[in-house]
């Protein structure tokens, strides 16, 4: 039997009828961008009656990928490149602190998020709440809170740590979840800066090397190419993330080694 095609619906108007079958419906990207510029549209118009003091910001749900709309602004400068919301998210953050906000709320719910606002966004700046949850059962965590206890060189390598062991994209080191790796991280966080940098990797070996300690190093990678090429992916994902207070990320192939 050959595939089905999925069904192309139009999705034009409030009185069009709900799709029988939502997987059907979801399979066709010409679906997918069609509901996406119909909400966004709604959301925008809604967001007209949001009280002075606020601005809702929307973006990627128009013709225009990269366009941009705002219920204040007549222009937006966030005409990005993005291709995940994650960076979409910091890069809205950074812009409404840049305007003079000072108390962001992120409604999301993914550990990159939270590390990325940490990163960014310093707790003198603006006061950043990251939400998830029901309206009955939500909760809130004070990222300005977070990024005040760090020390900045923490803050700083936080992203690249993040890459380096372990996240949606990259493996883990095998024996060894986040809590262990951040102790070795908050001794030596210099050991990682490279990472996203293209830095050298005799520092990224010695950082592996205090994580294992004497008692674990035969739990440590066969050879040094493995370790290579960990940390070549690692710097390609820590990359794209420290870019992600810019406009237009700088997205290039995903190197073969380091150096590569």
């Amino acid at each position: 039997m050959g595939k089905k095609r999925p069904i192309r619906k139009v999705i034009d108007g409030r009185n069009v009828p709900l799709p029988q079958v939502w997987s059907d419906f979801i399979a066709s990207d010409e679906n997918k961008a069609g509901l996406a510029r119909f909400l966004t549209e709604i959301i925008v118009t809604k967001g007209t009656d949001l009280p002075q003091q606020c601005e809702l910001v929307t973006g990627s749900g128009f013709s225009c990928a990269t366009h941009a709309r705002s219920t204040r602004r007549s222009e937006v400068k966030l005409q990005g490149n993005h291709e995940e919301a994650n960076t979409r998210l910091i890069l809205h953050s950074c812009e409404a602190v840049n305007q003079g906000y000072k108390r962001v709320l992120v409604i999301c719910r993914d550990t990159d998020v939270m590390l990325l606002l940490v990163h960014f966004i310093p707790a003198q700046t603006a006061e950043v709440w990251m939400i998830y949850g029901t309206a009955k059962k939500r909760k809130c965590y004070p990222i300005h809170a977070l990024s005040e206890r760090l020390a900045k060189p923490l803050r700083d390598n936080l992203m690249g740590f993040h890459a380096f062991t372990g996240c949606d994209t990259t493996s883990a080191f095998s024996g060894h979840g986040k809590r262990s790796c951040w102790k070795s991280f908050q001794n030596h966080p210099h050991l990682v800066q490279g990472i996203g940098r293209d830095g050298e990797l005799a520092p990224i070996e010695q950082f592996v090397c205090h994580l294992y300690g004497k008692l674990g190093l035969e739990m440590l990678p066969p050879t040094r190419d493995a370790l290579e090429f960990h940390t070549a992916r690692a710097n390609y994902q820590a990359k794209i993330w420290l870019q992600a207070d810019q406009e237009h990320i700088d997205i290039l192939l995903p190197p073969t080694s380091l150096h590569g």
